[in-house]
């Protein structure tokens, strides 16, 4: 991988599925709440899953809902599955080639987190990888109106920074996110060649759990 870092002036990473392996949990997570509330298996498949990386969960309710019939209380639907990814977070992995970027940057750069998950999630799970100093800006869902693949979450994550966006670098491995970084006018690095999504240490995980 060939990128000159020092012709940027920010960067800009997506958590999930970017600085940690939480989706297999976050999917976990969708599936034991939809159990719960409907008395059936889920419907909200690993495929429907992956392709909404990135978007806000109050918007993946609203999208189950419509697609399902499902009569899911947004608010309530969306605290309790994010309670079950907390109680899921202790299996959740780094990866390591994007984590060994942020440290490589070091410290001094201008780096925030934009991610579509609840910035006290997103913070709990940055320090739980031990990252939190490396970054000068948090920016959830929560913070902003409308969710990826709106170019609304980078452009604060840059504002944040105090740093024009066109001069940032962005990180993200879902397409919703590589839509939204690409629309504020960031530079962006999909992850996902630079690691193997081979998850099977999270199902073996739960097997054992």
């Amino acid at each position: 991988m060939n990128i000159d870092f020092e012709k940027y002036d920010g960067f800009v990473y997506d958590l999930d599925g970017t600085l940690a392996d939480t989706m297999p949990v976050h999917l976990h997570a969708w599936t034991a709440t939809l159990e719960k509330h409907s008395g059936k298996p889920s419907l909200f498949t690993e495929e429907q899953f992956y392709a909404k990386g990135g978007v806000p969960a109050r918007e993946i309710v609203v999208w189950l809902n419509e697609q399902y019939g499902y009569n899911l209380p947004i608010a309530e639907t969306v605290h309790e599955k994010e309670e079950l990814f907390l109680k899921f977070l202790g299996e959740v992995q780094p990866i390591v080639p994007v984590i060994e970027i942020v440290k490589k940057l070091g410290k001094n750069r201008k780096m925030a987190v934009a991610s579509g998950g609840l910035t006290p999630i997103v913070r709990y799970t940055v320090e739980k990888l031990g990252l939190l100093d490396y970054f000068q800006a948090l920016v959830g869902s929560d913070q902003v109106s409308r969710g990826k693949p709106s170019p609304e979450i980078f452009l604060k994550a840059a504002k944040e920074l105090g740093v024009d966006p066109k001069k940032c670098l962005a990180f993200e491995d879902g397409e919703p996110g590589l839509a939204s970084a690409r629309a504020a006018g960031m530079d962006v690095l999909d992850v996902k060649p630079l690691y193997c999504q081979d998850r099977s240490w999270y199902k073996k995980a739960l097997a054992s759990g």
